[in-house]
C-alpha cells in the first residue's frame, strides 16, 4: 500500500498537470514514445473497456523512463476472484491484492545496473493485477483510477526490476524511485495532452462513445 505522502504528492501533481484532459476521447493521438521489446497485455475482465493503446504507450513511458524499453513486459489485468487463486499460488495468501509481480530474473540488485544479458533473455516478467481491488483501494484514498494506475504498474515493474519494500531501506529505495517516475510520468503525458489539442494517453476508455475495435 502506498503512503501518505504518496497519495498527496501524485494528487497535486495529476491535478495540476492533466486532470483536465481525463474526459477527452484518445482518437488521432501521437504515440511518440516508443520501445524495442513487446508488451503482452492480456484483460480477463469485463468491468472496464481497456485502451490497448493508451495503456501500452503509458507502460512504454515507464519502461523508457526506467532505462528497460528492450525488456519484454507481460500484463495480466484480472478479477479479484482469479487474483485470490494467484496470490495463493504464488504468495500462499488466500486473499486478493491489487498486484502480484512475477520477475523472470529473481536475483537483481536494485541499487546496481541490470546486467549485460543477451537480448533473447531481456524479459523483466509478468504483473498481475485486479482491477476491482485497485477501484476498491481509489475509492476509499478518494485517488482517481487515472492517476493510480500508473503507479501500480510503476510499483510492478520496480519489483520485476528487483525492488521490495520488506525492509525500511529497501522501501526508502524503492519510494524514492516510484517518486522520480510519477513526476516524469505525468509530465510526458502534459506534454502529449499540449501537443495533441488536450488528449492524453489513458488506459481505459472514458465512455462508450470513445470505443474503436482495437
Amino acid at each position: 500500500m502506498r503512503n501518505e505522502a504518496l497519495i498527496r504528492g501524485a494528487t497535486e501533481l495529476f491535478r495540476a498537470s492533466v486532470a483536465p484532459y481525463c474526459k477527452l476521447t484518445q482518437r488521432g493521438m501521437t504515440r511518440r514514445i516508443t520501445a524495442a521489446a513487446p508488451i503482452k497485455i492480456i484483460n480477463d475482465q469485463r468491468d472496464r473497456r481497456i485502451d490497448r493503446a493508451g495503456l501500452t504507450y503509458q507502460l512504454n513511458v515507464i519502461r523508457n523512463i526506467l532505462g528497460v524499453e528492450d525488456y519484454a513486459l507481460g500484463l495480466m489485468i484480472t478479477t479479484n476472484e482469479e487474483m485470490k487463486k494467484i496470490n495463493r499460488k504464488y504468495r500462499k495468501k488466500d486473499e486478493p491484492t491489487d498486484i502480484v509481480a512475477l520477475p523472470v530474473h529473481e536475483d537483481l540488485d536494485p541499487r546496481q545496473p541490470l546486467p549485460n544479458i543477451p537480448p533473447e533473455l531481456k524479459d523483466l516478467g509478468d504483473i498481475i493485477v485486479s482491477l476491482p481491488y485497485i477501484e476498491s483501494n481509489c475509492a476509499s484514498l478518494n485517488v482517481p483510477l487515472e492517476e493510480e494506475f500508473p503507479f501500480i504498474l510503476t510499483h510492478g515493474i520496480l519489483h520485476l526490476m528487483g525492488h521490495d519494500h520488506e525492509e525500511d531501506d529497501e522501501a526508502e529505495l524503492m519510494e524514492a524511485k516510484e517518486e522520480e517516475v510519477k513526476e516524469l510520468f505525468w509530465r510526458q503525458l502534459a506534454e502529449e495532452a499540449r501537443e495533441n489539442g488536450g488528449r492524453h494517453p489513458s488506459a481505459f476508455y472514458q465512455n462508450e462513445a470513445d470505443v474503436s475495435n482495437d
